[in-house]
């Protein structure tokens, strides 16, 4: 029987499984979603009365090089001051652990990450797939329009050189 939500805060730190995968590896009769104080960005999912799944998943990140072998993205994390360098880690963090409640899509392909601090930081990225994020390049509001078309030109031709290089492979 699944716990309550009440019963839940009590029973929560008595023992934890940790799991990557999806609703159907648990089992349909177990597939109850419970969130709670401990982590409210987790989706867990009980199994027996003290024993919970959190499903995560693992988000590789990785840096867009352009054809000088340069990443845009390091370029303009390396000017960042110490405090909005921290705050751009926070969030890779948040988007490696699957966390995409900030990311907003700006067009052919492309997304970015808001970080309400400061100027407005943007981190542009696109997806190569569900588990890796390619990180094209950083802005802030008030450069948004241009940030926003040197990412999507970045990852045009991410997307055409990765077609190319899995042409030669074959």
């Amino acid at each position: 029987m699944p716990a309550t939500a009440e019963e839940e805060r009590h029973v929560a730190p008595m023992a934890w499984a940790v799991v990557a995968g999806h609703v159907g590896s648990i089992g349909e009769e177990k597939g109850n979603i419970y969130t709670g104080p401990e982590h409210p960005d987790s989706p867990r999912f009980v199994l027996e009365d003290n024993v919970y799944v959190i499903m995560s998943l693992v988000i590789e990140i990785r840096e867009y090089i352009d054809g000088e072998g340069r990443s845009p993205f390091e370029r303009w994390f390396n000017g960042l001051n110490p405090q909005a360098a921290a705050k751009i880690t926070t969030a890779l963090e948040r988007i490696a652990n699957g966390n995409f409640s900030k990311v907003e899509p700006v067009g052919s392909g492309v997304s970015k990450y808001k970080i309400d601090w400061g100027p407005g930081y943007r981190i542009y990225f696109g997806k190569d797939g569900e588990t890796i994020v390619i990180l094209v390049g950083g802005g802030t509001k008030k450069r948004q329009s241009s940030d926003i078309e040197s990412a999507q030109q970045h990852w045009a031709e991410y997307k055409r050189r990765k077609r190319r290089e899995e042409r030669q492979e074959q």
